[in-house]
Parts: C-alpha cells; sequence; structure tokens
C-alpha cells in the first residue's frame, strides 16, 4: 500500500474548513447532524444561516457559542445558494485553510469521507501535475454518478454541447437502446461539473475563478461555477469510494431535471422558473458550432412539445406560461428578473 494511502497521523492532516448554507426550518431536522458530523472529523465549520427559521436561527446561534470551531454567517433572508455559498467562500479563505469543503446541510457524512477525498486529492494532484485538482465526492442519490459508477463513460452520462434543459435526443436514444456497452470507465473518472455538496477545492480556486454567480439565485449555480473551474483548467476529479448520502432528495431530482411535465405542474413556480432559466442559461451559452446550434433546436422542438401536451393534459397552463418566460430568458442570458425565496 503506497503511503498516500496509510491513514494519516493528526499532524499530517490539512487544515479543512468546511462550509455549509442552511436555511427554513432546517436545523434541527438536517443541519444540525451536518454540522456534528463534520466536527467529529475535526474539522471546522462555517455555517451560512441563509434566512433560516426564528427557532432555527436561535438553535444555530446556541450551537456556535458553544464551539469555537462554528463561524457563523447570517443573512436576514433567503438570498439564493450561490450568493450565500459565496459568503461561506470567503469567510472560509480568510481562515487560510489548504482546503475547503463544500457540503449541504443535508449531508450526513460518514468518519472516513474526508480521508478519502484527500487521499484522492493528494494523488490525483501528483499524477496530473496540477495542485489544484479538485476532488467530488460520489453523491447518492444523483443519476450521473450512479451511471458513472456502473461503467459509463463520461461522454454518454453528461449532456453534450447542443443539449436542451439537459436533455439529448441521440443520448436518449442510444440509451434506449436493447443492448449496452460495457465500458472501461475510469475509476476516478473526470467530470465537468459537480454539486456544491462534497466537493474538496483549494483556496486559490476563488483568486482564479471567483465565487458562484449571484445572479443565478438558486439551481445549476453549482454547475456554472465548477464547470468554470474546469474550463480553467483544473480537472474535477470523481472519487467514487467517497459517498455522501443526502439525507433529504433534492426538488430538481425529483421533478425539473427528471420529468418537464412534473415540474409545470408545480405549485413551485419560482423554483421551475429558476430551475429552468438557469438550466437553459447554461445550455445556451455551450452552443458555438453549426452542429450543435442544430442539436439544440432539435432538443429543444422534443422538450418544448412535451412541455406543451403536457401543460394541456394537466390543466397547467400557468405553470406552462412560466416555464417559457424562463426558457426565453435563458437564452437571451437575461439573469435580471427579480425572484423571491421562502
Amino acid at each position: 500500500m503506497s503511503g498516500a494511502r496509510c491513514r494519516r497521523t493528526r499532524s499530517d492532516v490539512p487544515h479543512v474548513i468546511a462550509v455549509t448554507v442552511t436555511y427554513g426550518d432546517r436545523f434541527d431536522r438536517l443541519c444540525r447532524e451536518t454540522i456534528v458530523r463534520v466536527l467529529r472529523a475535526g474539522v471546522g465549520r462555517v455555517v451560512v444561516d441563509n434566512g433560516s427559521s426564528e427557532a432555527s436561527r436561535a438553535g444555530l446561534i446556541a450551537l456556535a457559542a458553544g464551539d469555537e470551531r462554528i463561524l457563523l454567517v447570517r443573512n436576514e433572508r433567503n438570498v439564493g445558494s450561490a450568493r450565500a455559498f459565496a459568503a461561506g467562500l470567503d469567510v472560509a479563505k480568510a481562515q487560510g485553510p489548504e482546503f475547503i469543503w463544500l457540503l449541504d446541510d443535508d449531508n450526513w457524512v460518514t468518519a472516513d469521507v474526508l480521508e478519502k477525498l484527500l487521499v484522492v486529492q493528494q494523488e490525483e494532484a501528483g499524477a496530473l501535475g496540477d495542485p489544484s485538482v479538485v476532488v467530488a465526492a460520489r453523491r447518492v442519490p444523483n443519476a450521473f454518478h450512479e451511471r458513472l459508477s456502473e461503467g459509463a463513460r463520461v461522454e454518454t452520462v453528461y449532456p453534450p454541447a447542443g443539449a436542451f434543459l439537459g436533455f439529448d435526443l441521440v443520448t436518449y436514444t442510444r440509451r434506449k437502446l436493447p443492448f449496452r456497452r460495457t465500458a472501461g470507465a475510469a475509476s476516478r473518472p473526470r467530470i465537468p461539473y459537480a454539486p456544491y455538496g462534497g466537493l474538496l477545492v483549494r483556496p486559490a480556486i476563488l483568486d482564479e475563478v471567483g465565487s458562484p454567480l449571484a445572479e443565478l439565485v438558486l439551481y445549476s449555480d453549482d454547475t456554472v461555477w465548477t464547470s468554470q473551474i474546469a474550463a480553467a483548467g483544473h480537472p474535477i476529479v470523481l472519487a467514487a469510494e467517497a459517498v455522501i448520502e443526502d439525507a433529504e432528495g433534492k426538488w430538481t431530482q425529483e421533478t425539473a431535471q427528471n420529468s418537464v411535465g412534473a415540474a409545470i405542474s408545480s405549485p413551485h413556480k419560482d423554483r421551475l422558473y429558476l430551475s429552468t432559466r438557469n438550466r437553459i442559461w447554461y445550455d445556451a451559452s455551450r452552443v458555438r458550432s453549426f452542429s450543435e446550434r442544430l442539436r439544440y433546436r432539435v432538443n429543444r422542438f422534443v422538450v418544448m412539445t412535451v412541455a406543451r401536451i403536457s401543460a394541456v393534459r394537466n390543466s397547467s397552463r400557468a405553470g406552462f406560461a412560466v416555464f417559457k418566460e424562463a426558457v426565453e430568458d435563458g437564452e437571451r442570458q437575461d439573469l435580471s428578473r427579480p425572484v423571491g425565496l421562502s
């Protein structure tokens, strides 16, 4: 076994600061356990109170007052994950850590996850010659990570340039074919983007790439930010051995990214607007060549047709109107519409 894989002594452990954003009434249900588990791993913590309820805020203040390892950043209202994580990253960076570890407030990590991420980072940084290699934990649930763990290749898992709302007709058709191609996929694949939760980054990344784009507010802000890291030349490596399970599912996984019809029928119109606009903003920004534009138009036609049919069947014309407006704003790269969050 290599020295890098040996268990580290306390003196060998890099200085790591974890950053978490929480909101609403999630402290007692989710966030408290997330904080406690990270502290057990010997990691300091920046917690961004992003418009929590009165009871949750009181709980956060009490917990932070009793442990000097917790730094509490307070927002009076929910300003969205992009701005909240940006604030937390700035505070964490000011502490001078070697690494910043981003976690959602429902990421109940096991004791060895961080050690596995650090080992992967050290090994991949040496192999690739880049000390700023970013490492992403394998998230459960996450459809992309699941397919990669089953042996699929990265290029067959992540939507290509020309996808619309993450949908690509060619990729979809290939997945439905009766045969399966076994893949000789890498055990630590390099991925084009990753969610915030479980991401291990060097603080220097913030100097080079900047913070998450505040105008995105919520949804796909992690996709955009991490894709910018990859575009800057720093690989994002998926550490399949470092698994983080979400204690609570994600709205976009349950609706917007899996079923346009379900998203349009959802009562959460602000969430529908943001998740659609931001993903289209990202997808449209990747289209450059003629073939990509053609692919985008075909995929757009398919998704919009499905959305219209679903709206008629489910009497969701109001939802379709919001969806259509979000698509148009995303394609114009217009992030100016104010959206309230609860």
